[in-house]
């Protein structure tokens, strides 16, 4: 069976999710320990430029020179272990591309990102889930995230990601200073309220 992609279309979709964030740059060993893990990796460079106004739970960005997409913080809670620093905080977004964003308000942020992706097989249809590496660098200082996302029909989804969270405990090679680097956990809103205010467009 195929290994699927994101939703592409404009229409609305949800996720479920969980994110950490670490400063500074990537570590080799890291990105040589997710390659090796099981499954294709994806490699994609793009520039995503977001809109920074203080708000944790709503998400405004144009992602490459791709549509704009808002992300909506859904009413859930849930927290995973695997083995990090702070465990990993499970998030629902509503997502909706290819609407128009907010303007005022906020600075405009370019998030430079090299990102390392694993897309998971089907579990049903419509839903998928991958884990993702990536590299980041705004306004010169750099970080990286480490991620699980699935989406799909509410129950599936978060079925599906708890089993791939499974999955990558018993398989994965990073190891525990791997684990031990992985200091914050939150959505990318979040996480751009902590980025310094010089970056600015």
């Amino acid at each position: 069976m195929a290994a699927l992609r994101e939703p592409t279309d404009s229409g609305p979709f949800d996720t479920t999710e969980v994110r950490w964030f670490a400063a500074g740059e990537l570590p080799a060993l890291f990105i040589a320990g997710f390659s090796a893990m099981p499954g294709a990796v994806h490699r994609e460079a793009r520039t995503d430029t977001y809109l920074r106004d203080g708000s944790i739970d709503v998400g405004i960005k144009r992602r490459g020179s791709g549509p704009v997409e808002i992300k909506s913080l859904l009413p859930f809670s849930g927290v995973v272990d695997i083995g990090a620093a702070v465990p990993g905080r499970v998030e629902e977004w509503r997502k909706t591309r290819g609407a128009a964003g907010r303007s005022d308000g906020g600075l405009w942020v370019d998030v430079e990102k090299d990102i390392l992706k694993r897309f998971h097989e089907r579990s049903a249809a419509g839903s998928g889930c991958q884990t993702e590496l990536t590299s980041l660098l705004v306004a010169g200082v750099a970080a990286w995230t480490f991620a699980f996302e699935a989406w799909g029909p509410t129950e599936v989804r978060r079925s599906l990601l708890s089993r791939i969270v499974d999955e990558f405990r018993s398989e994965s090679r990073l190891g525990q200073e791997f684990a031990a680097s992985l200091q914050q956990s939150m959505g990318y809103p979040e996480w751009l309220t902590t980025v310094a205010g010089n970056a600015n467009r």
